[in-house]
């Protein structure tokens, strides 16, 4: 899973500009119900005009993500199902979660453009949890249960 996207940019402009990323993903259910949509990361970069060769970082985590609207006005409904099947990613500039951006004219350098997974003992040790959560949970015995036998 990956938890952020890495780039380092370059972009020549006369303006303070605040790169975001958008992304437009999932799937359709079994009804023919797109499940998915529309989302922006909460946080935006602040790029000063002049500020020559910058790395950003763009958190991906499902709790970095607004679901924006598009111009059909459809909005983002499953963030994980977005991010397990992501159709389009864009890098775009706006002060606020948003799919379209501010236009801007400026000439883009991109250079350095990563994934960053999740650490990798972070998946084992989250499935791990999961499962003696589980486990706990299936042997204590109902409240109503518990009174029954006092």
């Amino acid at each position: 899973m990956v938890r952020s996207a890495a780039v380092t940019v370059q972009i020549s402009f006369s303006e303070t500009l605040n790169p975001r990323l958008a992304i437009n993903g999932g799937f359709l259910d079994s009804s023919f119900n797109f499940i998915g949509g529309l989302f922006a990361t909460s946080a935006s970069a602040t790029l000063d005009s002049g500020s020559g060769w910058t790395h950003m970082v763009f958190p991906l985590l499902p709790g970095d993500l607004e679901p924006v609207s598009g111009r059909s006005g459809v909005t983002g409904n499953d963030v994980n199902a977005a991010l397990g099947n992501v159709l389009e990613l864009r890098l775009l500039n706006s002060a606020t979660p948003d799919w379209n951006g501010l236009p801007v004219s400026a000439t883009l350098g991109v250079d350095n453009v990563t994934a960053v997974p999740l650490p990798p003992a972070l998946v084992p040790f989250a499935s791990g949890l999961v499962a003696l959560l589980a486990k706990r949970r299936r042997q204590i015995p109902p409240a109503s249960s518990r009174e029954r036998s006092n």
